[in-house]
């Protein structure tokens, strides 16, 4: 449940979905440059419903369904966040297919706009095309008119070609290469 103020109230239904990400992941073995002091609770992102309001909050009603991206804190049972990092959640999505968008979205968004700042007719290569954050990149990187090419699996392939882009197929020894423990001078065999 989301709750717009910053009071306590009791779960109710239907229950909060949240995402499980690598950050959630990099976060619970204290790696991740935003990780919290222990103990704190993990969860980058969720899809909730509002059960309270805190006063003055407006723009959105108890039961509404919102998606947050609070960082740290959506496996809690209670989530407390300002009205302003809620974002209302159409009517008819699949929670669990909703929430798998907010950080893979919102991170691909960024790279694309606010760190490369590209434009229309500009090339980009998309590492793990066919994952979660390089199908959003070649997703949105279609709306921003790029010529995408992305490195992937043959068995990722014809997603990233479904996508837009122009897949780079990595066999998997080679995937296995790129995965492969450094030599004694710190090197991996890699792309």
């Amino acid at each position: 449940m989301v709750k717009c103020g910053c009071e306590c109230w009791p779960q109710a239904s239907p229950s909060p979905t949240y995402g499980v990400s690598l950050p959630d992941l990099l976060m619970r073995e204290g790696v991740h440059p935003e990780t919290r002091p222990v103990p704190f609770t993990p969860g980058w992102d969720l899809i909730g419903v509002v059960d309270r309001l805190g006063a003055g909050t407006s723009g959105i009603e108890p039961g509404q369904i919102v998606a947050a991206l609070p960082i740290s804190g959506a496996y809690a049972e209670f989530v407390c966040l300002p009205q302003r990092e809620l974002v209302p959640v159409p009517s008819g999505l699949d929670a669990a297919e909703a929430v798998s968008l907010v950080l893979n979205y919102v991170t691909a968004y960024q790279m694309l706009h606010r760190s490369a700042k590209v434009r229309a007719g500009q090339r980009a290569l998309i590492h793990g095309a066919a994952g979660g954050v390089g199908s959003a990149l070649l997703q949105l990187g279609r709306l921003a008119g790029l010529e995408m090419y992305g490195t992937c699996s043959s068995r990722g392939a014809s997603a990233v070609s479904d996508l837009g882009g122009y897949p780079d197929r990595l066999p998997a020894s080679r995937l296995r290469e790129r995965n492969s423990p450094p030599d004694e001078r710190g090197r991996r065999r890699c792309l």
